[in-house]
């Protein structure tokens, strides 16, 4: 789950990423378990072969890009 106020539309979506792709996107989950997302937003494309995410003590996140193997803080725009 993702918080940090740099970056509040975020706040709250679950953020995933395709590790072939490279696509990010955040899921916005119900109020109840078994129901369904309410929407996925797309966050962007990168020619990343992300393999995790992590975040930091502020709520910062970082993905780690398996082919390289460095890692990238996600930052608003």
């Amino acid at each position: 789950m993702y918080s940090n106020p740099e970056i509040s539309d975020l706040n709250g979506k679950y953020v995933f990423a395709d590790f072939v792709s490279g696509r990010i996107w955040a899921l916005e989950l119900p109020e109840q378990l078994g129901q369904p997302a309410k929407k996925v937003y797309t966050l962007g494309k990168w020619p990343l072969l992300i393999s995790s995410f992590g975040r930091d003590s502020a709520g910062k996140v970082y993905v780690s890009d398996f082919g390289s193997g460095k890692i990238y803080r996600i930052d608003p725009k």
